[in-house]
């Protein structure tokens, strides 16, 4: 017989066994929760993951070098973006509202939506660097689908404001867009990356928004407009090259605006072909009007292209007091011609000034317009 401890009567011989238990339990649980979680993911993708999007897509070129390309799904999206805005705003139309008098251009609309997404799809083509605006096949254009509407039967003199350098400041760029009335025009520098998204921005609080071409100026190369810029010493082709690449750089725009360029804009040779590809492609050009000797003025008429022209660089002196005469200088000549525009930039003190003045319009009998209305139902001022 073999002697027994005690402590042998006191033992559970039943604890390897449990602790065995334990571990099985442990093991399947973790192998059942891995399981589960790879049937969701495979059923639902992973949370974190954003999933297809729509956007505009910037290649890792050089920083100059954007080549923002419109995808087929950006297209549809916007599309159906605007579909749905045109439908709601007739929705919100009463029929005593659309009803007008035929022999005026009066029309109600609805901007508390801000402009309709871009691009359209029947505007828009692939190009050589990128989307390419086009004239559509039922003869739509962008200078009139990306326009700000204005209702053509107002008679009181009207003032247009373009705001340039749009992209170059981020601070700049959010100010002038948050706090500038919606008729003011904003004109986009060709070369700042996220140029989409601040079109998108722009139109969303609504301003219709414009293209800077870089032109060569008489003191370059001292001074450089930058690359791409249009220049004299270049041939047609070479020049309507530069044109497609700088056109390519994000879409929405109703019309283009010189940068710089005093020196391109006199020669009528380098000119004449530019503004026949702007109008080619359903643009209207404004002049910012720095030039005197600018052939562009002269050049539409015979080509019969929309213009118009710049009357007051508003913010030539920077300061408030200098400000504020040349809006009073557009004043007179609005009164005076029927219409008049200033030009200006994206500094604090512009944007100050020009939105407090902007309210004050009303009183006096006179009305802001976006440059794309005066391009295209008015004569050029020139004054």
């Amino acid at each position: 017989m073999v002697a027994t401890h005690p402590i042998d009567a006191d033992l559970d011989f039943d604890e390897p066994k449990k602790g065995v238990s334990r571990l099985f339990f442990a093991w399947f649980s973790f192998i059942s929760l891995c399981f589960l979680l790879a049937l969701y993911l495979a059923i639902f993708g992973n949370p974190n993951d954003a999933g297809p999007t729509t956007s505009v897509l910037l290649s890792p070129d050089e920083a100059l070098d954007l080549r923002e390309e419109v995808s087929k799904a950006d297209m549809a999206a916007a599309s159906a973006d605007e579909q749905d805005h045109s439908e709601k705003t007739a929705a919100q139309n009463t029929p005593s509202d659309i009803a007008q008098d035929a022999t005026t251009e009066k029309t109600t609309f609805d901007l508390s939506r801000g402009l309709p997404p871009v691009p359209d799809p029947a505007l828009i083509a692939r190009g050589k660097y990128g989307p390419m605006p086009v004239i559509s096949s039922d003869g739509r254009k962008a200078s009139t689908v990306y326009a700000r509407p204005f209702d053509a039967s107002d008679k009181r003199p009207k003032i247009g404001i373009m705001i340039g350098g749009m992209g170059l400041s981020e601070r700049g760029t959010l100010a002038a867009i948050e706090k500038l009335p919606g008729e003011v025009s904003l004109a986009f520098a060709p070369y700042p990356h996220k140029l989409q998204l601040w079109v998108k921005r722009a139109r969303e609080s609504g301003h219709e928004v414009m293209l800077q071409i870089p032109m060569e100026p008489f003191d370059f190369p001292n001074n450089d407009p930058g690359d791409h810029a249009l220049l004299t010493t270049k041939r047609p082709l070479e020049n309507i090259d530069e044109l497609d690449w700088l056109l390519s750089r994000f879409t929405g725009y109703a019309g283009v605006t010189n940068y710089m360029g005093a020196k391109f804009t006199a020669s009528e040779t380098a000119m004449r072909p530019f503004l026949e590809a702007i109008s080619a492609r359903g643009l209207f050009y404004f002049d910012d009007g720095a030039s005197n000797r600018s052939q562009a003025e002269t050049l539409s008429k015979t080509q019969g292209i929309d213009f118009a022209k710049g009357a007051r660089n508003i913010d030539s002196a920077l300061n408030k007091s200098g400000i504020d005469l040349r809006l009073l200088e557009l004043e007179e000549i609005a009164r005076e011609k029927g219409f008049a525009i200033g030009v200006g930039s994206s500094y604090p003190v512009t944007i100050r000034q020009v939105a407090d003045w902007a309210e004050t319009l009303e009183a006096k009998g006179l009305v802001l317009a976006p440059i794309s209305f005066l391009a295209t139902h008015s004569k050029p001022v020139t004054h």
